[in-house]
């Protein structure tokens, strides 16, 4: 595949600040990458409940049973190794970040801007404002993006994702997938942990104050309490699954303790309590009885409890 001198050039023009555009499978160091912050409210409009995520289906949908959840070789330029070494990092960043990470590459971008269709296939596969980025190798045009939702685009800033994909630009240009994609990839190790936002309802204002707050209880305690929020698509799942699902992520994150939010339904459960189930349902009984910002309400009762223990 041509990319020789060509994509060399634009390394260099990368360097003095300008932004170069490449032709089909020249690579080159594009400086952009689409999020969907654009689109995000104010700390006075968010209200913490949302409709539910749409899934565009002109892409597949991740099945971890019966394919790769992480990695889309189009193109096939992937060895077995590679897939799975590629693999096993977005697996680990799925766990340990509670994001989604996946991997495509292609060279037909079906008449789309690489924006458009790096946003589309991840929507496709996890669902519009999930937390989570795409790394898009292009052979199509060469313009690599690399797409971010939800906390993804609150927390992975626009110069930390410039300088990764100036960084694997020249791996690229040799043929090294994989090793652009393991670059790329590390973007996912700088998102914050403790507070975990699957639902994707969280302005960075929102997410901060969480964050601090949970990091105090930490430093105070020694020991991390944890929340994560989801939408849970099914009203009619028990409280004992939920239960067991709190109880799964918190040996997952390796925490001290973690409440489990169910935006959706508006029902919450606690993990690593001695008394779980009191404080799961009086958590629930504050979200509903909130008459704003019900998430933010229950999970401040959950902190101040872990105060209270002091």
């Amino acid at each position: 595949m041509a990319r020789g001198l060509a994509a060399l050039i634009l390394l260099g023009v990368f360097c003095m600040c300008c932004c170069a555009c490449g032709g089909k499978e020249k690579h080159t160091s594009a400086t952009e990458s689409m999020t969907e912050s654009e689109t995000s409210v104010s700390p006075e409009e968010t209200s913490e409940r949302t409709e539910s995520a749409t899934k565009p289906v002109n892409r597949p949908t991740a099945d971890p049973n019966t394919e790769d959840p992480h990695i889309f070789d189009e193109i096939g330029v992937l060895s077995a190794e590679d897939v799975g070494a590629l693999s096993s990092i977005a697996g680990a960043l799925s766990a340990e970040q509670q994001l989604h990470a996946a991997v495509v590459l292609t060279e037909e971008l079906d008449d789309k801007s690489p924006e458009k269709f790096a946003a589309e296939y991840f929507n496709s596969l996890y669902g519009k404002g999930s937390t989570g980025f795409l790394v898009l190798l292009n052979n199509d045009t060469g313009e690599d993006r690399v797409f971010t939702s939800g906390a993804c685009s609150l927390y992975l800033t626009q110069d930390e994702i410039s300088l990764a994909i100036a960084q694997a630009t020249p791996m690229l240009v040799e043929g090294k997938y994989r090793q652009a994609a393991e670059r790329l990839l590390e973007l996912g190790e700088r998102m914050p942990d403790l507070i975990y936002d699957h639902a994707g309802i969280l302005n960075r204002e929102q997410f901060d104050g969480f964050l601090a707050t949970a990091q105090d209880a930490a430093a105070k305690t020694k020991k991390q309490y944890c929340v994560l929020l989801i939408q849970e698509d099914d009203s009619e799942e028990t409280e004992d699954f939920l239960q067991k699902y709190a109880d799964a992520q918190r040996e997952v994150l390796h925490a001290d303790g973690l409440l489990v939010v169910d935006v959706r339904n508006e029902r919450c459960r606690v993990s690593g309590f001695s008394d779980a189930d009191a404080r799961g349902s009086e958590l629930t009984g504050i979200m509903q009885s909130a008459n704003r910002l019900p998430v933010t309400a229950a999970v401040n009762a959950y902190y101040d409890r872990i105060k209270e223990m002091q």
